[in-house]
C-alpha cells in the first residue's frame, strides 16, 4: 500500500501529544495490511534539484508530517532515489527498495507499484496528491512534459558520492496544470477507488 497523506483534514487532535496520534495511526495501517504486506510512504525532497545534497538519513519528507513520522521510525527503509524517495515497511522491502535512476519509468518506484498490483491510499489527501499520474504520463510520452537530468551530492551514512537521476518535468513554457479531480471522480463511479468520511477528511 502507497499512501499518501494529510492528516489535519481530519479535524482538532483529541490528545496533545502529536507523537502518539502518529505512532497510533502507523499502527493501525500496520494492522490492515499484516504481516504479509508493505507500507509505502512518500518522502519526497526536492532538496536535490535546488543543488543541495541528499542525506538519505537526515533530509526531511516535504509531504506531510505522517511521513517524516514513519521515516525515522526503527527498520524503515528509505530509497536512494533523492528526488521521489520512499520509506518503506513490510514483507516485499527489498524489492521495493530497489529501484533505478529514472523517476516514473518502469524501474521506478512507481513502475513496481504497478507490477505488483499496489493499492494506493489517499489517508486524508486529496487524489491530486496522486504522484503515480505521472508514471503514466511518462509511459504514453504526453507532450507537456519532457525528460530532465539532475546530478548532486547523495549521502548516505559516511558514503557521500555524487550522481545523476532523471526527472520527466513539465513544459514550464506551456499552460498545463494537472488537474486531477474529473479523474478521481470516474475512478468513484466506476468503483475502482472507494471513498469513506472520516471526521472532516476522507481516506480513499
Amino acid at each position: 500500500v502507497f499512501i499518501h497523506s494529510d492528516i489535519s483534514v481530519f479535524g482538532k487532535l483529541a490528545i496533545s501529544d502529536k507523537n502518539v496520534l502518529l505512532q497510533n495511526m502507523v499502527s493501525l495501517l500496520r494492522e490492515a495490511v499484516g504481516s504479509g504486506g508493505t507500507i509505502i510512504m512518500p518522502t519526497f525532497s526536492y532538496s536535490f534539484c535546488n543543488k543541495e545534497v541528499y542525506d538519505i538519513q537526515k533530509t526531511p519528507s516535504t509531504v506531510g508530517v505522517l511521513t517524516e513520522y514513519f521515516r525515522r521510525q526503527e527498520g524503515i527503509k528509505r530509497t536512494l532515489h533523492p528526488i521521489f524517495s520512499v520509506a518503506i515497511s513490510g514483507k516485499d522491502s527489498e524489492y521495493f527498495y530497489d529501484i533505478g535512476k529514472d523517476s516514473f519509468d518502469e524501474q521506478s518506484i512507481f513502475g513496481k507499484l504497478k507490477e505488483k498490483y499496489a493499492k494506493i491510499l489517499f489517508f486524508g489527501a486529496l487524489f491530486q496528491s496522486c504522484t503515480f499520474v505521472h508514471h503514466i504520463e511518462q509511459m504514453h510520452g504526453v507532450p507537456y512534459r519532457y525528460m530532465k537530468e539532475f546530478t548532486g551530492t547523495i549521502q548516505n551514512g559516511e558514503n557521500v558520492f555524487e550522481d545523476t537521476y532523471s526527472y520527466y518535468v513539465r513544459q514550464l513554457d506551456q499552460d498545463s496544470t494537472a488537474k486531477l479531480t474529473n479523474f478521481g471522480i470516474h475512478l468513484l463511479k466506476k468503483g475502482i477507488m472507494r471513498r469513506v468520511q472520516v471526521g472532516s477528511g476522507s481516506i480513499m
